[in-house]
């Protein structure tokens, strides 16, 4: 999952509409809604793996690089988020780790784009093994739940400490 990744802010050519989808979302009465959102796997898995697989192509992943970061949806800001934005989706989806790329490699070389009938096929493979859209929540929604949990661990750790204290 460390190839290289690499965006065409040429490929972002409707740039007004994903930047519109992203004030829609930012403009959210509800605030769950604000703080969480389905995404595709291909999507998720073109950010994470660096291979272009997304559907929609690059306007894609920055619309989900930017609902994670809360970001304009660029080139520019995929760019220079795309490591945290990366890691946090790693952390709130653990089967990314299970995503085995091994005989998509190949496939991808001879023919990258997404009506590729392989490729298709792979792709439909991994929404069958692991689900075909996740809700993602953004960076300081999955910081401040991490935090809540830690939080909530240290306080039965001191209760059972003191428990056994008596």
């Amino acid at each position: 999952m460390d190839a290289a990744m690499t965006y065409d802010p040429y490929e972002a050519a409707d740039a007004a509409a994903l930047q519109n989808d992203h004030d829609m979302l930012q403009s959210s009465s509800d605030a769950a809604d604000a703080t969480q959102k389905f995404f595709h796997l291909n999507d998720i898995i073109s950010l994470t793996t660096g291979l272009l697989l997304a559907q929609e192509g690059s306007p894609a992943l920055h619309r989900l690089a930017a609902f994670v970061m809360g970001s304009d949806a660029d080139a520019a800001q995929t760019r220079a988020n795309i490591e945290t934005v990366k890691a946090c989706l790693e952390e709130q989806l653990p089967f990314l780790a299970d995503v085995s790329l091994g005989g998509v490699y190949p496939i991808y070389k001879i023919d990258p784009s997404p009506s590729n009938p392989y490729l298709r096929v792979w792709l439909e493979m991994q929404a069958l093994r692991f689900g075909e859209e996740h809700a993602v929540m953004t960076f300081a929604a999955w910081q401040a739940r991490k935090n809540q949990n830690k939080a909530a661990a240290a306080n039965a750790n001191g209760r059972g400490a003191s428990r056994t204290s008596l």
